[in-house]
């Protein structure tokens, strides 16, 4: 089954798809339990659930789409905050953005420019931007609601800065990971600066650990 809409208690079995309207894209649930978008033959963003028994995803009443295994248990969701809506969709837009849209708002689960292997200094994440391992079965989401959480298909940590004000998270010049609200004042850091370097660079590793090497050398695991 290959729809351009996916609607409200909708479910995705092996197989089925959903697909932008110019067909270029499609966002697959495939038979090794991975949630797949890809633009022809290129993969461009997974789930990272191969090989965990996930059989559907169901798109919930209350805006979160979930895959869930045979037994009926969760094992990876979109994670955005639980509210009935009177309208929800999953689609895949002609630009290949995955979208789910809550009662005529947009809440985007990946586009091609939010996902990122590594953060070097002078970079920055915004709101709903995140670091994927190479593997991508693990993300480090500096999520709208303020807060940066590593996920695989659960959280294992996060920054502990729900609710918030700040609005981007920067990757300083002098090593150091500070988030931003809009007025500059920063809200959160890692307190790595150490001087001055040549490079700076964060990244997910295979098994979801944060790493801050400066100059080739792990100063933050």
């Amino acid at each position: 089954m290959s729809v351009t809409v996916l609607a409200k208690n909708g479910k995705l079995r092996a197989g089925d798809s959903v697909s932008s309207k110019n067909e270029l894209y499609r966002a697959v649930m495939q038979d090794d339990g991975n949630f797949v978008v890809y633009k022809g033959d290129e993969v461009m963003w997974a789930a990272g659930t191969h090989g965990r028994g996930a059989n559907r995803i169901v798109l919930h009443e209350y805006g979160n789409m979930t895959m869930y295994r045979a037994d009926s248990r969760p094992c990876w969701s979109t994670r955005f905050p639980d509210d009935i809506s009177n309208t929800c969709a999953l689609l895949l837009t002609d630009e290949g953005k995955l979208v789910l849209e809550k009662d005529g708002q947009e809440v985007l689960i990946w586009s091609r420019t939010m996902s990122k292997d590594v953060l070097e200094r002078g970079s920055e994440l915004r709101r709903g931007d995140y670091l994927m391992a190479k593997n991508a079965e693990w993300k480090a989401v500096f999520q709208h609601d303020a807060n940066f959480v590593i996920y695989g298909w659960k959280p294992v940590w996060a920054s502990d800065t729900y609710g918030m004000d700040q609005t981007r998270l920067c990757m300083q010049e002098d090593c150091n990971l500070v988030m931003y609200n809009d007025e500059d004042k920063p809200r959160w850091h890692t307190n790595t600066a150490k001087g001055s370097c040549n490079t700076c660079v964060l990244s997910l590793t295979d098994e979801g650990k944060l790493v801050l090497e400066k100059d080739g050398q792990a100063i933050m695991a």
